[in-house]
């Protein structure tokens, strides 16, 4: 990560730090004018600027159009000669050299901090040490002026607040680097889960009409049996007749996919207890007690959601427990509060042999589908679903959050009034 971002700091400031570079030359190369014509100032400040200042700024200015990764130190390099200069022109010009020395320094803090936009690594670095040396050295030069705490005042509070600034400035461009970098970690997650998806959708024609013959195969075969059988084969209609009710199961489960997308997404409270009790007496008539069912249902527990999705998911889900599972197999359903979530859970005690570890996926079909458009109904209303099937044992849980305390207490009032 701080590899990346070196690249992007380099690739974003580059032209910014030569139009300062440009800034800087001419700059100097106006100073250099006006000590010429207009002011009188001393022989080593103009030294300095010919012979230091003027060629460090056009030799950084060639070098940024060749180097790469050492182009912010070599920036770093080029401050602390300059900075350094300011206090050895002090040292050897004596105190008439004071207000230039100063005022020279505090100038080059402010153009490499802000205008050259130097890392604040390197700003600290080299501003530390050079602030440390600068002020040593008005210290030895003009101890005695009447101008010394403004001079020293003017130095540090100066390279403190920039400091300050270049650090805040950096730490937001590095939090902004960071999230465009998990935005784009996402998004390509994203596309890679619909590319999953696209493809999944387009070989379900082909899953569902062969998972459809194979149910219509089996059930031809136990109805010719039927026929040739005398007396009649009790056992051989039961098969036919849970034939039958697969093949009426995968019909609904295409059909509420179909659906699914123009259901109107209206969220409301609703009594989760309610819905999946009503979902199993509805079942446990249809199947006509094949499969015993044991429930530990907690009472009274709301979720936030569209209340036909919901019931349309825990029948998908029941739908996949009961897939392969064997005649007069228990199917556990219970269903509880948890931390801040509502948990149901439907447990049987046999590994369904048609729920693999990438069931969701378009590698294993058997009614996938229909736990694909749980999972899904779930994850809208900011909820869970997972399967596992180990030890003997298959587990679909599902989790949805539990609303706000005060907006169950009044939709469980107005629907007691009504």
């Amino acid at each position: 990560m701080e590899s990346a971002y070196e690249v992007h700091e380099r690739s974003t400031y580059m032209t910014r730090v030569r139009v300062a570079l440009l800034i800087g030359i001419a700059a100097i190369s106006t100073y250099l004018v006006l000590d010429v014509w207009v002011l009188d100032t001393p022989a080593p400040v103009t030294q300095f600027r010919v012979f230091v200042g003027l060629p460090l700024m056009a030799l950084a200015f060639a070098l940024s159009f060749y180097l790469k990764r050492s182009f912010f130190p070599m920036l770093a390099g080029l401050l602390a000669i300059v900075l350094v200069g300011f206090s050895a022109t002090l040292l050897f010009g004596g105190r008439e050299l004071t207000t230039f020395a100063v005022t020279a320094y505090v100038q080059s803090l402010l153009y490499f901090s802000v205008l050259a936009m130097v890392p604040f690594r390197y700003v600290v670095l080299v501003a530390l040490p050079c602030t440390v040396l600068m002020i040593g050295s008005l210290l030895l030069v003009d101890s005695a002026a009447a101008a010394l705490p403004n001079h020293l005042s003017l130095i540090i509070s100066i390279a403190l607040l920039l400091g300050f600034v270049v650090y805040m400035r950096e730490k937001a461009q590095r939090n902004t680097f960071v999230r465009r970098r998990r935005t784009e970690t996402l998004h390509r997650d994203d596309l890679l889960r619909q590319a999953d998806q696209i493809d999944w959708l387009r070989n379900l024609p082909a899953q569902l009409e062969r998972d459809m013959q194979n149910c219509l195969f089996a059930i031809e075969t136990e109805l010719d049996g039927l026929m040739d059988a005398n007396p009649l084969d009790e056992a051989a209609l039961g098969r036919a007749r849970r034939g039958i009710h697969d093949m009426m199961k995968m019909f609904e489960t295409a059909r509420f996919a179909s659906s699914v997308d123009v259901v109107q997404q209206q969220h409301e409270p609703l009594d989760l207890s309610r819905v999946i009790n009503e979902v199993v007496l509805d079942r446990s008539r249809e199947m006509e007690d094949v499969h015993a069912i044991e429930l530990d249902i907690q009472s009274d527990l709301w979720v936030h959601g569209n209340t036909e999705l919901i019931r349309q998911s825990v029948i998908q889900i029941l739908n996949g427990a009961t897939a392969d599972l064997q005649p007069e197999t228990l199917l556990q359903i219970a269903l509880r509060s948890e931390m801040q979530v509502v948990v149901l859970e439907v447990q049987v005690q046999e590994e369904l042999v048609s729920l693999g570890p990438n069931m969701l996926t378009n590698e294993h079909f058997q009614l996938g589908l229909g736990l694909y458009l749980a999972r899904k109904i779930f994850e809208m209303h900011s909820g869970e679903f997972e399967v596992i099937a180990e030890n003997g044992m298959t587990r679909f849980t599902a989790k949805l959050p539990l609303p706000a305390p005060s907006g169950v207490t009044e939709e469980r009032l107005a629907d007691q009034t009504r």
